[in-house]
């Protein structure tokens, strides 16, 4: 009897080795893909960091210098003075002596709002002000103006800062307080054309927990933006060659230069942080003159 052939028997798929093999390929592949995910998120947080930095200090810059070109300016000549037998109240000697004010860390600017309005009469203690022109037919006075806002009322030669006691729509009246020694509309003192009122402004720029803030008439602080470490600035006076902190006369000042220290709110990493290292930072500085003086 012949023996029954034996067949040998193959074992099909993949060795260990080549398993490992593959699985290290496979490691090394990924390992590279993360990399270069990690890398552009980096990129990406710098250049996020960066222009955050950038539009917030464009921002900042542009609302600073709108209140320091107008510190002391009003609607009317920068000679405009009260009565001679009128006591200055705070705020009007704020207008007139020192419509920049503060220290290394911070300044408060001093000025009549960008909107003034053409007064059409006046008692020493009403102002009718004339509707502005056309383009605006739903205007109303309480559009521009609140019971308790302070004012600004002048003309070429005379200034007075006042109280608003009552807003009146129908027929474009404010009544305020305290009265003027004479009515501002007086046609002996100037032209009525030159007669103004406008909201009295006062804002304050400081720093406050990272962020730049601004105080508007004294009210609550209102974050301005974020990521702000530092912020110095210097005052230039019309006498003087250099920039000071401390300049002795507050009413010569011509031009101030803010300094700030921004930096970005990711670190280079991508975690999100209140504090810590590997963060952007740049250090920006704008000069702002300012307009009103002669």
């Amino acid at each position: 009897m012949s023996r029954p052939s034996l067949q040998r028997l193959y074992q099909a798929g993949f060795s260990l080795i080549e398993l490992m093999i593959a699985m290290v390929l496979g490691l090394l592949v990924l390992g590279a893909a993360i990399a270069i995910f990690q890398s552009n998120q980096n990129t990406f947080n710098a250049n996020e960091g960066q222009n955050r930095i950038q539009e917030g200090a464009r921002v900042a810059y542009e609302l600073m210098s709108r209140d320091i070109r107008a510190a002391g300016g009003t609607a009317c000549s920068y000679l405009a003075r009260p009565d001679v037998e009128h006591a200055l109240t705070a705020d009007e000697t704020a207008l007139l002596s020192t419509p920049l004010s503060g220290s290394g860390s911070e300044f408060t600017a001093v000025s009549a709002d960008d909107a003034g309005y053409q007064v059409t009469g006046a008692t020493t203690s009403t102002v009718t002000l004339k509707k502005p022109a056309e383009g605006l037919p739903d205007w109303k006075l309480s559009d521009a103006f609140a019971n308790n806002d302070k004012a600004v009322i002048c003309n070429a030669s005379q200034l007075y800062v006042v109280t608003v006691t009552n807003v009146n729509d129908g027929s474009n009246t404010l009544t305020f307080s305290p009265a003027t020694p004479v009515a501002i509309y007086n046609k002996d003192i100037s032209p009525a054309a030159s007669v103004s009122a406008a909201r009295y402004r006062s804002n304050r720029w400081y720093l406050d927990g990272g962020a730049l803030k601004v105080q508007r008439n004294g009210a609550a602080g209102q974050e301005v933006i974020t990521g702000v470490t530092g912020m110095t600035v210097s005052y230039l006076r019309n006498s003087g060659n250099a920039y000071t902190s401390t300049p002795a006369q507050w009413n010569d000042v011509i031009a101030m230069r803010v300094n700030l220290t921004l930096r970005g709110q990711k670190t280079m990493g991508g975690d999100v942080k209140v504090d810590g290292n590997n963060y952007i930072t740049r250090q920006t500085s704008n000069v702002i003159s300012i307009r009103s003086r002669p």
